[in-house]
C-alpha cells in the first residue's frame, strides 16, 4: 500500500517509516529523499519534535551533499518545514547549540531558494531569540517590525505572522501597533488567530488605560485559550489579571489551570507556563494572599522537568515549589544557549492596579456578545460606520446577561456610527457640489 495513501496518525508513520528503512537498505537515494520529507511531515502532525529534527537534519545533510536528490517542489516542502522544525529544536534544551547552529546555517545556505519575506524572517528570528537568550544587543530589529506588518486581509497563514509583527512592536508603539489591530480585527479571522491577537493586544490596552476593553479582549480570548491547553497562552491571562490587580479571579484562574503544568507541550511551554504562573502568585502574595490556600492537588512530575507534588498548598508554598522548579528548568536552557538571559528574565510582574471606582461589566458567559461589541469598536475606530451600525442592530434584544448593563454603551456606539454615517454622507454630498461646480465653470467658459 502506498504510504501517503493512508489517513495521518500512527498508521501512516510506521507505513513512513517503513518505506524509509527499506530505501536505505535498498541504496535507492530518490525514493529516500522523498520518503524521509513524507517522514518529517508526519512527525511534525504528530507531535513528535524529537524525531522531525532527527529526520529532518538527516535530509538537511543530504541536500548539502547530494542536491540533485531534490527538485523546486521538494525544497519548497522543506522550507515550510524549517520553522517547526527549528523553533521545537530551540524549545527543548537537551537538544545542542551546535545542532541548531547547523539548521540556522542550512536555512541561510537555502535562503535565496526559499525566498522567505522580511516578515516571516522576523518571526522566526523572533522565536528563536527568546528561546536562545539572545541579548538585548540582537533586539534593536524589533523597534522597525512595525514597518513590515502586512495589510489586514492577508492570507490566514500570514495573519499569524502579522500578529507578531504587532507583539514585537505593541512594547516600543502601542499606539501604531493598536491601530493594525484594530484594523485586522474589521476582518474574519479563524478563532485560534483572534484569540492570539486580542493576547497581544492586551499589554497595549493596559499601556493606554483602556480598562474596559482590555477587560472584553481577556474574556474573549480566555474563552479560547482555555480549552487549548497551552501554558503559553494561559500565562499571558495570568499576567494580565496580576497586572491589573483582579486578585480573586486571578487565585480562580491559576486553581483552574495549575495542573497543566503536567501536560506541557514542551520544555518552553512549560517555562513560560511556569514562569507566569510564579509571577502571579508573587504578586498574590505582596497583596496579603500568601496565606490562601489554592483547591489543587497535584502529584509530582518529571515529563520534561522534576515538578512538585502541590498538595492544597497555599498561595506562598506554591510560589516557593514552583519557583525552584522554575529555576532548574530556566538553567537547563541557560548551560545549552551558554548565557544567563532566559534565569534573567524570570523577575517581578509590573504592577498597575485599576484605578479607583472603575467597575469592568461583563463576564465569562458575555464572550460572545462581547465579541460583537468589541468588533463593532473596530470598525468605528477604522471608520465603518455603516459595518458597524449593522453588527449593533438589535444588540440591546439579545439575552446576554451583560446587555442591560452595557446598554448605555450600545446606544453610544450606535449615535457614534449613526453620526460617522452623516458625516460621510455630507462628504460625499459636498464633493458631489464642487464636482458640479467645476463641470458648470468649464462650461461656461466653452460657452463665452
Amino acid at each position: 500500500m502506498n504510504a501517503s495513501s493512508i489517513p495521518p496518525g500512527i498508521p501512516r508513520t510506521k507505513a513512513t517509516l517503513d518505506v524509509v528503512n527499506a530505501a536505505k537498505e535498498a541504496g535507492f537515494d530518490d525514493l529516500l529523499a522523498q520518503a524521509e520529507l513524507e517522514l518529517i511531515g508526519c512527525y511534525l502532525e504528530g507531535r513528535n519534535s524529537g524525531k522531525a529534527l532527527e529526520a529532518f537534519s538527516s535530509t538537511l545533510t543530504r541536500l548539502l551533499y547530494r542536491p540533485e536528490l531534490y527538485d523546486f517542489r521538494e525544497i519548497s516542502q522543506l522550507g515550510r518545514f524549517f520553522p517547526a522544525v527549528i523553533v521545537s529544536a530551540c524549545h527543548h534544551p537537551d537538544v545542542p547549540l551546535s545542532l541548531i547552529n547547523h539548521l540556522l546555517v542550512g536555512l541561510e545556505a537555502f535562503q535565496e531558494t526559499l525566498a522567505p519575506t522580511p516578515a516571516a524572517s522576523d518571526y522566526l528570528r523572533h522565536q528563536v531569540r527568546l528561546a536562545l537568550g539572545r541579548s538585548i544587543a540582537d533586539r534593536t530589529y524589533l523597534d522597525h517590525a512595525i514597518d513590515r506588518i502586512s495589510p489586514a486581509d492577508s492570507h490566514s497563514l500570514q495573519r499569524a505572522i502579522d500578529i507578531t509583527q504587532i507583539e514585537m512592536a505593541i512594547g516600543a508603539h502601542p499606539e501604531m501597533a493598536l491601530e493594525v489591530s484594530w484594523r485586522m480585527l474589521t476582518h474574519e479571522i479563524p478563532a485560534a488567530q483572534k484569540a492570539r491577537l486580542l493576547r497581544v493586544m492586551l499589554p497595549g490596552l493596559v499601556a493606554e488605560k483602556a480598562w474596559q476593553v482590555a477587560w472584553e479582549a481577556h474574556l474573549i480570548s480566555y474563552e479560547y485559550d482555555r480549552d487549548s491547553g497551552r501554558l503559553t497562552d494561559l500565562a499571558e491571562h495570568f499576567r494580565f489579571l496580576a497586572v491589573t490587580g483582579m486578585w480573586r479571579r486571578l487565585a480562580l484562574v491559576l486553581e483552574r489551570h495549575l495542573s497543566l503544568i503536567r501536560h506541557a507541550h514542551d520544555p518552553w511551554d512549560l517555562l513560560c507556563g511556569i514562569r507566569g504562573i510564579v509571577g502571579a502568585l508573587e504578586s498574590l502574595d505582596l497583596n496579603g494572599y500568601g496565606g490562601y490556600q489554592l483547591k489543587v492537588s497535584l502529584a509530582g512530575s518529571s515529563r520534561f522537568h522534576e515538578l512538585p507534588a502541590l498538595v492544597r498548598p497555599t498561595v506562598r508554598e506554591a510560589r516557593d515549589l514552583l519557583g525552584e522548579a522554575l529555576s532548574g528548568l530556566a538553567s537547563r536552557f541557560d548551560e545549552r544557549n551558554g548565557t544567563v538571559e532566559v534565569s534573567v528574565s524570570l523577575g517581578l510582574l509590573d504592577f498597575e492596579p485599576l484605578p479607583d471606582g472603575i467597575l469592568l461589566a461583563g463576564n465569562e458567559g458575555d464572550a460572545r456578545f462581547l465579541a460583537r461589541l468589541l468588533r463593532a469598536r473596530a470598525l468605528l475606530e477604522c471608520d465603518q460606520g455603516f459595518d458597524a451600525l449593522l453588527l449593533l442592530g438589535g444588540l440591546e434584544q439579545t439575552n446576554f446577561p451583560s446587555v442591560s448593563r452595557l446598554a448605555p454603551e450600545i446606544r453610544m456606539l450606535t449615535a457614534l456610527a449613526r453620526m460617522q454615517m452623516s458625516h460621510d454622507a455630507a462628504d460625499h454630498l459636498e464633493s458631489r457640489g464642487e464636482g458640479s461646480g467645476d463641470e458648470a465653470g468649464e462650461e461656461s467658459r466653452e460657452a463665452s
